[in-house]
């Protein structure tokens, strides 16, 4: 009666090719896989995801929507940005929309991607949302005369201070240095 081949808990089963692994290779793989989970790791802390994701999910959502959008609307955003901001009025209108689209696609990416640290991500989504609360005060008929609150045109823009208020917090996290002592505001204890 033959024998039947004998099977190591390193070695695959006998006719599957490639399954078998030496403790050398295992080594090899749990330290490139140390590596690339290392390249992943993120750049931030744990709690700043649930703000990250739903906020470059929105906005990249928005850069979609622009980036596909009709001459109508290319023509309102062109109308109400240039009408707050002069220098924009020689950009044509659809030029203007893919750049506003492009604009969003990078921010909400930034936001997205695991790799970004927060102080990079903060200023890509504070100089955008910066620019949008720019608009807002700029353009009389979206706040009440004399103040800061919206007017039923200006409610949909007013929101986009949340954005700014995320993107300020993210640069304020992102701006302490790890391993540098800071001083305490404690008093000290020296007599």
């Amino acid at each position: 009666m033959p024998c039947a081949p004998r099977r190591s808990p390193l070695h695959g089963r006998q006719g599957r090719t490639g399954v078998a692994m030496s403790a050398g290779g295992m080594v090899a793989l749990s330290a490139a896989t140390r590596e690339a989970f290392a390249l992943m790791r993120l750049r931030f802390p744990a709690r700043d995801i649930p703000v990250r994701v739903v906020t470059g999910a929105y906005i990249a959502h928005s850069g979609l929507e622009k980036w596909r959008g009709s001459a109508e609307q290319a023509e309102g955003l062109h109308g109400t940005a240039a009408n707050a901001f002069p220098f924009l009025r020689p950009i044509p209108p659809q030029q203007f929309l893919r750049m506003l689209a492009a604009g969003e696609l990078v921010t909400g990416t930034l936001l997205l991607a695991p790799m970004i640290p927060n102080g990079v991500a903060g200023t890509a989504l504070t100089v955008f949302s910066g620019g949008l609360v720019a608009m807002y005060a700029r353009t009389p008929t979206m706040h009440k005369p004399g103040s800061i609150w919206p007017s039923r045109t200006g409610i949909a823009v007013s929101k986009d201070v949340w954005m700014l208020g995320i993107g300020l917090g993210l640069l304020a996290a992102g701006s302490h240095r790890r391993g540098v002592p800071t001083r305490s505001l404690r008093p000290s204890r020296r007599a």
